[in-house]
């Protein structure tokens, strides 16, 4: 199999891919494909988008608008609709993308190999409950005075979370790699194409939307 690696050819008894998928992806993968791709896929976008909305109504300070119960609400409801929705989107993307490359994962196979990338994504939502116990309601606004004041502590908080989000990224194309039968180069030109397919229309559609305003 293209891509394949010694991982490949362990024993496949000891896997549990909540675990597993941190230190033996392919085999992880693998597993997961080949005996029940929908498993736990809708409870890890759900995760994933939570975690993602988390990041957002920090960045856009939304404490500074909203009381900190309405941004959980927020943050929950927004992301379990748009974790569920880009499962599909991208997975479904992914796998058109593939097809123009030669690949030959199924609908089923490409939310998976998706999913499962999102362990590491879905691990900031520690990072983010450290910080909300450290600064408290700080981390969701603007003026933030204790955190300013102790970048010794909110400084590798913040390089956690952009780590494990990269980390997410690159399980992404280990397991499309895998999922497709490509080698990771090919795996990640099919990453690529997929991203150019979702990003250029909404650029297109925006700058559209400023013209004719």
């Amino acid at each position: 199999m293209a891509g394949a690696t010694n991982e490949d050819l362990s024993a496949d008894d000891d896997v549990s891919p909540w675990r597993t998928i941190w230190y033996a992806p392919r085999r992880t993968i693998r597993w997961t494909l080949d005996n029940d791709p929908t498993s736990d896929v809708k409870t890890l976008a759900v995760l994933a988008g939570i975690a993602d909305a988390i990041g957002r109504a920090m960045d856009r300070a939304m404490g500074d608008t909203f009381p900190m119960l309405t941004v959980a609400v927020i943050v929950l409801g927004v992301g379990t609709v748009s974790g569920l929705v880009l499962l599909y989107l991208i997975g479904a993307v992914a796998r058109r993308a593939g097809i123009w490359l030669g690949g030959r994962m199924t609908h089923e196979e490409a939310r998976a190999a998706l999913a499962w990338a999102y362990p590491p994504l879905i691990a900031t939502l520690a990072v983010a409950l450290v910080q909300y116990a450290i600064f408290g309601d700080e981390v969701f606004r603007s003026f933030a005075p204790t955190i300013d004041a102790s970048p010794i502590v909110a400084t590798p908080l913040a390089v956690t979370t952009v780590l494990l989000a990269l980390w997410s990224f690159g399980l992404f194309i280990v397991n499309v790699s895998e999922a497709q039968g490509f080698t990771l180069k090919r795996a990640l030109a099919n990453v690529a194409l997929a991203s150019l397919a979702i990003v250029i229309p909404i650029v297109v559609a925006l700058a559209l939307a400023v013209f004719l305003i």
